[in-house]
C-alpha cells in the first residue's frame, strides 16, 4: 500500500516528556536530494521544539555518495554515544549492516530509509520511495508520450544500489508488459550518480542509436548531463530524457523545455515523515512494514504546482506525555 504520508497512518504522534536525540546516517549532504531531506527534518525539528517537545536531529553524511566506510563510522559513532534512535540511509545493501547489527545488540531501535533488511539483520520500520513503482511511473510516462514507441535507454546509479536496481527493474518488467507500447530498451549502463558520466553515456548511446527517443537516468543530476549531450547533439526535439528526484535544477529545466519531465520523489517530505516514524520506532509502535512516499510525475502540465498539494500532504499533530 503507498501512503503519501504518515497522517495516513496516525493523525497524532505521542512523544516522551524528556530530552530525545535521533540520529540520521545519510547518503550525502551535497546532493540536493538528501539536503532537502535534511532541510525537511530541520523544518519538523523546528515545528516540535515549537511547541516545547525537547528533540533534537543529529543529521550526518559520509564525505561522498560513495563513502561507504565513512557512513558506517557515523552510524558507530551515534550507537556510542546512545542516540534514542537512528535513521540510516544505506550507500549500498550491506554496507551499514554491522553497525544496524550492533545498534540492534545495544537496543537502539533503527529505521530504514529507502533499503530494505528484511532478512537479517530484520529492520521492521521502513520509510521511502517504492523504486519499483518509480521505474515504472517513468516508463509509463515515456510511453505516453512517445505513442508510435521506439528506442529507449536506462542510466543507472550505483549498480548494487537498491535504488538503481529496484527503479531499473520496474522500468524493464513495465516495457516487458506493455509490449504493445513498442518501446524497445536498447542499453543499460551505470553513470555512479555523477553528471559529467552520464552526459558522456548519452553522447555514445546517440551515436550508436541515431533514432532514440527517450533516456530514463536514475538521478537528476544525472538527467541534466544528459541533457547537455541531447542538446550539444542537437537532438532535443527528438529525444526525451527523463530523471528522478525532482530537484530545483530539474524544475528549471523542465520550464526551459530542456528536461523533458522528473519522477518526483518530494524530499522535504520524506524528512518529515522520516522523523515522525523515527519517534514511532523509539515508542515501539507496531506500524505497516513498508511506509511509502508517493511518486509523480512532474512535466510541463504540473512544475509550477506546489509539491504539497500534489502529495496531499497533512501535518500530523505532536501531544507530550509525561
Amino acid at each position: 500500500m503507498f501512503y503519501s504520508d504518515i497522517s495516513d497512518i496516525v493523525n497524532k504522534v505521542y512523544v516522551e516528556d524528556r530530552p530525545l536525540k535521533i540520529g540520521f546516517v545519510m547518503k550525502t549532504l551535497v546532493n540536493e536530494y538528501w539536503s532537502t531531506v535534511k532541510q525537511g527534518i530541520d523544518e519538523e525539528i523546528a515545528r516540535m521544539q515549537a511547541e516545547g517537545i525537547k528533540i533534537e536531529a543529529d543529521v550526518q553524511a559520509g564525505a561522498s555518495d560513495s563513502d561507504k566506510e565513512g557512513q558506517l563510522a557515523i552510524l558507530r559513532s551515534m550507537i556510542n554515544q546512545k542516540y534514542d534512535v537512528i535513521v540510516v540511509c544505506p550507500i549500498s545493501d550491506a554496507n551499514l549492516t554491522p553497525g544496524i547489527e550492533e545498534a540492534i545488540a545495544a537496543g537502539i531501535p533503527i529505521v530504514s530509509m529507502n533499503t530494505y533488511f528484511d532478512k537479517e539483520p530484520y529492520v521492521p520500520y521502513y520509510i521511502g520511495a517504492s523504486f519499483y513503482a518509480q521505474g515504472q511511473t517513468a516508463a509509463e510516462w515515456i510511453a505516453k508520450n512517445n505513442p508510435d514507441g521506439g528506442k529507449v535507454a536506462v542510466i543507472m546509479g550505483l549498480a548494487d544500489a537498491t535504488s538503481s536496481i529496484g527503479c531499473t527493474d520496474g522500468f524493464k518488467e513495465w516495457v516487458e508488459n506493455n509490449a504493445d507500447s513498442g518501446l524497445e530498451i536498447v542499453d543499460i549502463q551505470s553513470a555512479d550518480w555523477d553528471r559529467v558520466r552520464a552526459q558522456e553515456i548519452t553522447s555514445t548511446l546517440l551515436k550508436q542509436n541515431p533514432d532514440l527517443k527517450a533516456v530514463f537516468c536514475l538521478s537528476d543530476v544525472m538527467a541534466i548531463g544528459s541533457v547537455e549531450a541531447v542538446k550539444q547533439a542537437g537532438m532535443l526535439e527528438q529525444v526525451k530524457v527523463v530523471g528522478r528526484d525532482g530537484n530545483s535544477e530539474a524544475i528549471a529545466s523542465i520550464k526551459n523545455k530542456e528536461l523533458a519531465a522528473t519522477v518526483g520523489q518530494f524530499p522535504l517530505y520524506m524528512g518529515k515523515a522520516s522523523l515522525q516514524v523515527a519517534l514511532l520506532a523509539q515508542q515501539k509502535v507496531e506500524l505497516p512494514e513498508r511506509i511509502w512516499i508517493a511518486n509523480a510525475i512532474i512535466d510541463q502540465n504540473n512544475y509550477e504546482t506546489e509539491q504539497a498539494d500534489i502529495l496531499g500532504w497533512k501535518d500530523v499533530e505532536y501531544e507530550v506525555v509525561k
